[in-house]
């Protein structure tokens, strides 16, 4: 899982973990997907402090998961239901499939999910970022 964050310099960066749980499964001519977990604990940035004030804003000592709750798709467009923080919310987007992996594309608002005020020396964190998941097809 990617998740790029835009900086309100323009800038950018990505959080990138590989600890996923769960797949996604062939549904007639459609995908379908439920119970998918993220696991926050090794999420990498590319820089150790970030890494740090990353995990406080998401409270992942007190949430150690992000939970993809359901999720259906049909002719490349997808919606479902996730978990950040304990929060639960409606999301939608696209998908492809790559060999054996569906690689699904969508955007967050983290004022959703109560992560706000995120700055560090004067820079900040826009509220959209935008996540992609590429999960195995069972």
């Amino acid at each position: 899982v990617d998740v790029k964050v835009v900086l309100t310099l323009g800038t950018s960066f990505t959080i990138s973990t590989s600890e996923v749980q769960g797949s996604v499964t062939k549904a007639g001519d459609g995908f379908q997907a439920s119970s998918i977990v993220v696991q926050l604990k090794n999420i990498k940035t590319g820089i150790a402090l970030r890494d740090s004030h990353t995990l406080k804003h998401l409270e992942a000592e007190k949430y150690p998961d992000v939970k993809l709750i359901t999720a259906e798709g049909k002719s490349g467009e997808g919606k479902g239901s996730i978990e950040i923080k304990g929060i639960k919310k409606d999301i939608k987007g696209t998908y492809k499939v790559d060999g054996t992996n569906l690689i699904a594309d969508f955007d967050l608002n983290i004022k959703d999910f109560k992560i706000e005020n995120v700055r560090y020396m004067g820079v900040g964190v826009k509220d959209i970022v935008h996540v992609t998941a590429k999960i195995p097809i069972k």
